[in-house]
């Protein structure tokens, strides 16, 4: 009898095991749909300010009109505004921030004035 004994250890020890392991997976998960949903605001956010900008439309009333408030407030942190619509054929867009203006390449790198790299463009942000 003291087989079924060890048996039943076993299965207690690979039943918690299994538990931790799905609790672990459910937890990465949810960081995963976190991750995803800013993504997509993000990309949300950018998509306005082009059209707006490219359609010369007023950001404040499209804000107020297709975007969340949780959207609208990460809006708000970058303090950035795209100045000019980005087109095919142009290199560089010129951004503001803090009333200076910088120019972001395609590849999402920040210059500024004198044609020196400050910073990237990250995840919606500019990294100094």
């Amino acid at each position: 009898m003291k087989k079924l004994s060890e048996l039943k250890k076993l299965d207690k020890i690979i039943s918690n095991g299994f538990n931790d392991l799905y609790s672990i997976f459910q937890e990465e998960i949810k960081e995963i749909k976190k991750e995803h949903n800013n993504i997509l605001i993000e990309e949300k956010i950018k998509l306005l300010m082009l059209i707006c900008n490219g359609e010369k439309l007023n950001l404040d009333d499209i804000k107020k009109k297709y975007l969340t408030d949780k959207e609208i407030n990460l809006l708000e942190e970058n303090k950035i505004e795209i100045l000019n619509s980005c087109e095919d054929d142009t290199l560089l867009d010129k951004i503001k921030i803090d009333d200076k203006d910088y120019y972001l390449s395609k590849s999402k790198i920040v210059y500024n004035i004198n044609n020196e790299v400050i910073g990237v463009y990250k995840d919606g942000k500019i990294i100094m």
